[in-house]
């Protein structure tokens, strides 16, 4: 019989022998893989959030093994010759070609791409087969991979192709009338118009009938010599993502996280809710809450300078701009059907002030005909106004409130019509005593709001009114009224 000892030494030694010839499937925790990828937001790109749809899901699939995953960006031809020569391990976001299956293995698919044709809306564009298409100028972008029919028309000369360097490119291009179509995923597309060309997205529209729905893939060298134990990893962390539900809640809350990422902010100078200070920074009320709801969400932003316009124009672009919000605005029933709305952030009655020495304390509402009442276009008391039947002449169109309260204060105008915090805000700040100042009549009941263009998606909608009913169950809502109203000196109602 073998003593205790020797079986103990034949046990460790069969131990090894299998740790050995397991070794091509073993993974360290501590395996780093280095992953390149091309701008292509929003499924990758280095100036998005988490590296875009598509990096998250392989940081998250190559976790589930234990690898690390250190993100490169570069350009897309780049990112293949670095994969090729094996100086990045893997690139994601390849399109299976015949011609580079010689060269690199393609994993599981991590997320599809729907291929589609952007062109003027101008253009009716109706399709079956690429011949249809051989008039239209075709904007193609250097190096990509648009399938197999459609390389074999180019090959034939069946089409028109014009090639530019970038998706960039060609999206000024199509916007500039120098082609009429560009094949781009519709999700990219809308992207970049959203990004680059928030003015034109309404005039470009896409085909529905797709050029390609294909899977989007990670690839490996042939060559690279964990190839296998690589590939065999990021496969089982996909799999097991796509079975876990895991791969739908990142496909979802990226999507959303991008979107407000590429929302267009949009308010006015409209204190003490949002203005500029001193030093040219936005500040107030509305900033602070919509700057905490971005931190909630995530998104590394925050309001600045270039978002505040007069109102008119604010109110104008709002309802031009598919991916903009505007705050903070008041709903009414005339404003109901043209946003989405998110709140209440708060109350804020619309009022008339006037001059205590002006005895209009008393003045009916029948009477308010026959006084010069100063207002904003479309702000919601020039509205309410004209609504009342307010003779046109008697309503002093300005574009600012700076503008109203000194024209208040000159006697040019007998009344003010706006919310009740924001011209005892102003009027303070033009110099003037707020005790020589009243409220004569209140003209509605009303609160702020978020406002959203009606193309904004419901999932963007939900996830802001979900933060900022945190902020308002947290107590924070109520501590940034407070800092900012309490700076105010108190009103003299009548």
């Amino acid at each position: 019989m073998k003593s205790c000892t020797e079986r103990t030494r034949l046990t460790l030694f069969a131990l090894f022998l299998w740790a050995l010839t397991s070794n091509s499937y073993a993974i360290e925790p501590t395996s780093r893989i280095s992953v390149s990828y091309g701008d292509w937001a929003p499924f990758t790109g280095k100036d998005i959030a988490h590296g875009g749809i598509l990096t998250e899901l392989v940081r998250q699939a190559f976790m589930k093994s234990g690898y690390t995953v250190i993100p490169q960006a570069m350009g897309w031809s780049e990112a293949l010759e670095h994969t090729r020569k094996q100086t990045t391990d893997v690139s994601i976001g390849w399109l299976y070609s015949p011609e580079r299956a010689n060269d690199f293995a393609y994993s599981e698919s991590i997320a599809y791409t729907k291929n589609v044709f952007f062109h003027h809306r101008e253009l009716p564009v109706s399709w079956d087969r690429l011949s249809d298409l051989a008039l239209l100028r075709i904007g193609v972008t250097k190096g990509y991979y648009y399938g197999e029919r459609f390389e074999q028309a180019h090959s034939d000369k069946t089409i028109r192709v014009f090639v530019a360097d970038t998706d960039a490119d060609n999206m000024r291009k199509l916007v500039q009338g120098e082609i009429d179509l560009f094949p781009l995923d519709n999700f990219v597309g809308r992207h970049l118009l959203e990004t680059l060309y928030p003015r034109d997205i309404l005039e470009i529209t896409y085909d529905e009938n797709p050029l390609l729905m294909e899977p989007l893939h990670l690839i490996i060298s042939q060559q690279h010599p964990k190839r296998t134990q690589i590939m065999n990893a990021f496969n089982r962390g996909m799999k097991a993502l796509k079975r876990s539900g895991e791969h739908s809640r990142i496909l979802t809350e990226l999507q959303t996280l991008l979107a407000v990422e590429r929302l267009r902010l949009i308010t006015e100078d409209y204190a003490p809710f949002n203005y500029l200070n001193e030093q040219n920074q936005v500040t107030g009320i509305s900033i602070e809450i919509m700057n905490r709801i971005m931190a909630r969400l995530g998104v590394d932003r925050k309001v600045g300078p270039e978002s505040v316009y007069p109102w008119i124009r604010a109110y104008t672009e709002i309802q031009r701009t598919p991916n903009a919000a505007i705050f903070s605005i008041t709903r009414t029933p005339e404003r109901e059907s043209l946003f989405k709305w998110v709140g209440p952030i708060l109350r804020s009655d619309i009022v008339l002030t006037g001059k205590k020495s002006s005895h209009l304390s008393s003045i009916a509402p029948e009477a308010l005909g026959n006084v010069k009442i100063c207002v904003i276009p479309a702000d919601v008391a020039e509205q309410t106004l004209r609504l009342r039947d307010i003779p046109n002449r008697k309503l002093i169109r300005v574009n600012t409130p700076y503008s109203c309260a000194e024209m208040l204060k000159r006697g040019r105008v007998d009344l003010w019509a706006y919310g009740r915090e924001t011209a005892r805000w102003y009027l303070n700040k033009v110099g003037e005593n707020l005790s020589e100042y009243e409220e004569t009549y209140a003209l509605t009941e009303s609160s702020q709001y978020i406002a959203f263009n009606k193309a904004v998606p419901e999932n963007v909608i939900g996830r802001f009114q979900e933060a900022l009913e945190y902020l308002q169950l947290s107590g924070e809502l109520k501590e940034i009224m407070h800092y900012y109203l309490s700076q105010l000196p108190e009103p003299d109602l009548h």
